[in-house]
């Protein structure tokens, strides 16, 4: 029962924090510390980030719906002719453009490091370096542009900025949003092109650490 209500407590607390720009996966570990015990599994903070990724879906359900309607029908109109097509279109490329540095960072890490950047002193470090962050390019960026102004080299820029949150204690919200306003997007804009990104990468991580979980136990 005692495991029951610590994984309740650590949902909640995931809850709270995901949609926050501030890091959950570095609370997290935080919270494993203030309870005495050892650092969650990649694969449990994993299942809790699938959690809120439904959420994000659900929320943005008409976003979704659009981006693959517009797809669909500029792909069978204009085929790979992207110039042509309608910026609802160019955004779902612009999604997967920003996906792609954390999906190969984020294998990078899995290989190279594990949870070897799970360690309470280093989490402390980068929440404290990442809210300095968070504010100062808040505070510098202008609000002139909206959603149909992101283009390729913007996209990948947030997606350089989403791929370095997978160090635990970098908020993966606050460091998009921090690099959507140093790009002089407008706040809300670059909080919603900061939750649209997460859908595949989080996503993707979840699926890949949930299997892998799976075939380990297995064998």
């Amino acid at each position: 029962m005692e495991d029951y209500v610590r994984a309740a407590l650590l949902g909640l607390l995931q809850a709270l924090t995901e949609f926050l720009p501030v890091s959950s996966s570095g609370h997290l570990v935080v919270a494993a510390e203030l309870f005495g015990d050892k650092v969650n599994e990649v694969t449990f903070d994993g299942g809790l980030h699938l959690g809120t990724t439904a959420g994000v879906l659900i929320y943005f359900w008409r976003d979704w719906a659009m981006l693959v309607k517009s797809t669909y029908r500029d792909l069978t109109n204009y085929g790979a002719h992207i110039q042509y097509w309608h910026w609802e279109s160019r955004l779902s490329m612009l999604l997967v453009t920003a996906s792609l540095p954390g999906l190969i960072v984020g294998a990078l890490i899995e290989l190279l490091i594990g949870n070897g950047l799970r360690e309470p002193w280093i989490v402390g470090t980068t929440l404290i370096v990442g809210g300095i962050a968070i504010w100062i390019f808040d505070a510098l960026g202008k609000q002139t542009r909206q959603l149909p102004d992101i283009n390729a080299p913007r996209a990948l820029l947030i997606g350089l900025a989403q791929a370095i949150a997978l160090v635990p204690g970098i908020s993966r919200s606050g460091a998009t949003i921090a690099a959507g306003r140093a790009l002089n997007l407008e706040r809300p804009v670059a909080a919603r092109f900061s939750f649209l990104i997460s859908a595949p990468i989080v996503l993707g991580a979840s699926a890949a650490l949930l299997g892998n979980a799976i075939i380990t136990h297995e064998n």
